[in-house]
Order: structure tokens, then C-alpha cells, then sequence
């Protein structure tokens, strides 16, 4: 009677709450918090296992690193945002170093160091993407000129070439987004011997070959760079003179924008090393070991 008594109460819960109800009564542990307890103790393993292997391997680079010969220099730099813009380890644009005497720098003045700002107010998918800091400065130092007007008065139509991959003459920033989702992929796809090409039609429109999109002069110190057919711009801004002088404007605001948030550049042209050594900073492997253990593996 005892036993019907209990079928019957057990007759009246739902089906998941009476084996609950039968397995606390026969004094088995219950089903469900069985399951909890083991993915619980499945996931706290697999954690510590995951410390275990990055330590493991974090020593391996580290022995890797300490028997390895300093390179000159690493494929990754890392710098602060300095409170005096001439010490950018950006090279800086002159009307020296920009292409040759016959760009015309009075019209065109692609001198200093350029801020590749976005406007958050313009679009949600702008302001995102302006959160990530995946790509943050330019400078058009060392660029050159390989076509010219052959008629009239002026150099236009021209071609200007931009070498935007040599070490010190693009910047990103320490976040994962610009690790992932700019300098890996520069790391793999962009050849450090290949420059943006601009394709001048005039003094103020150029289009960068490549399908990138129109170059377009908004003021002395701003360029506009259409994306989408205009939907999604940047506005290419200069923050640094060319004598090495914050921009009055504009030096503020980017300090301001990048808060504590690292500048990161190419310090080598190596490809292997740049894959290496970005692979390693996305896992944080300490710029210390990653740089000499990838001098190692790739020479």
C-alpha cells in the first residue's frame, strides 16, 4: 500500500520532476544535478588545461627566445601615444621624402602625419567599427611618382605611389580587432613591395587603384575617403606638421580618441616574422619573447 501510495503521488508531478522525486526516495543522486556537476567539473578541467598548454608553450618560446640571437629589430613596435607628436615613430611626410620637385606641394600638400578618422555620428556601423581602432595612422613619406601628364601646364592626370607596408609608415593600435581583423591580414595579403596606387585626375580627386575608392579634397588638412559609394567615409586628417607640430586641432582630439590604447607598427618588411609575431600577440605572448622567437623560426 505504501508503494501504490507513492506511484499515485508520483502520478500527480510532471515526468521529469518524478524521477527527480523516485531517485531522492531510493537515495540516488539526482539525474539533473548529476549533469550539472559534471559539465561544471568538465568545463573547470578543460580551463586549467588550457593554462597547463599555454604555459607549457609560453616556456618552450621563452627557452626559444633566450637562446636566440637579438634581431636588429621586431616585426611588431609597439608605442604609446607620446605627449610630443615628433617622437611618432611614423617617418614622417616632407616635401623632401614626397615624391620628386615635380609634385606640385602648393596644391597637393600630402606632408606630416594623417589620421585615418572616422565620425561615429554618421552611421551605427561607423561608430563600431571607430570603437575596434583597427587601423590609425598613414603617412605618404618615401612615396614616389611613376606617371605624369606628358601635355600642358600641369603634372595631372598623375600617379602617385604610396609604400603603406614599409615599417614605420602605418600604424594600428594594440586591440584585438586591429590584430585580427587589419594586421593579419595586411601580414598575409599585403606584399611590403607593393604601394597604394593614386590615380590623380587633379589636384583634388584621385582614385586608389585596387577598388578601394575615390580620394577626395575636402580641406588643407582633410581628404575624404568614400567607401560603399559614399555610404561609409573616412576622413583622412592631418594631426602632425610637416616640421613635426601637432595640428592645432586635430592633435587633441586624436590623443583624446586613443586614450591608453597602444600605436602598433611594422618594424620589419619580413613577412614570415609580421605573421609570426602578430599570431603570438593575438595569443599575448609578451612582445619580449615573441619577437626573438620569431627571428628564430623565420630567420
Amino acid at each position: 500500500m505504501q508503494v501504490v501510495g507513492r506511484t499515485q503521488r508520483v502520478g500527480l508531478v510532471a515526468p521529469e520532476e518524478a524521477q527527480s522525486l523516485i531517485a531522492r526516495q531510493q537515495g540516488k543522486e539526482d539525474p539533473s544535478t548529476s549533469c550539472c556537476k559534471s559539465a561544471a567539473q568538465c568545463c573547470g578541467n578543460c580551463c586549467v588545461g588550457c593554462l597547463v598548454l599555454y604555459a607549457v608553450v609560453l616556456l618552450f618560446l621563452a627557452l626559444v627566445a633566450f637562446f636566440t640571437p637579438t634581431p636588429d629589430g621586431c616585426a611588431l613596435i609597439f608605442a604609446n601615444v607620446p605627449g610630443n607628436p615628433i617622437d611618432l615613430p611614423l617617418v614622417r611626410g616632407t616635401q623632401a621624402n614626397i615624391a620628386d620637385a615635380r609634385w606640385p606641394s602648393d596644391e597637393v600638400d600630402l606632408t606630416g602625419i594623417w589620421w585615418i578618422r572616422w565620425v561615429d555620428s554618421e552611421d551605427e556601423r561607423i561608430a563600431t567599427y571607430n570603437s575596434q581602432k583597427r587601423e590609425i595612422l598613414v603617412t605618404f613619406a618615401d612615396s614616389w611618382l611613376s606617371e605624369v601628364s606628358s601635355s600642358g601646364d600641369t603634372i595631372f592626370p598623375a600617379i602617385l605611389r604610396q609604400p603603406s607596408q614599409w615599417p614605420y609608415h602605418w600604424a594600428y593600435s594594440q586591440t584585438h580587432w586591429s590584430m585580427i581583423g587589419q594586421m593579419w591580414g595586411h601580414a598575409n595579403n599585403w606584399d611590403p613591395a607593393t604601394p597604394l596606387t593614386y590615380r590623380f585626375d587633379n589636384s583634388t580627386y584621385a582614385l586608389i587603384a585596387g577598388d578601394i575608392g575615390p580620394f577626395i579634397f575636402k580641406n588643407e588638412d582633410e581628404w575624404i575617403r568614400e567607401n560603399y559609394g559614399g555610404e561609409l567615409n573616412y576622413y583622412l586628417t592631418r594631426i602632425v606638421e610637416e616640421n613635426g607640430s601637432p595640428h592645432p586641432v586635430w592633435w587633441k582630439q586624436f590623443v583624446e580618441w586613443m586614450g591608453s590604447t597602444q600605436l602598433v607598427f611594422w618594424g620589419a618588411d619580413n613577412k614570415c616574422r609580421k605573421q609570426c609575431e602578430v599570431i603570438m600577440s593575438i595569443f599575448v605572448i609578451p612582445s619580449s619573447i615573441s619577437c626573438d622567437a620569431c627571428h628564430h623560426f623565420c630567420g
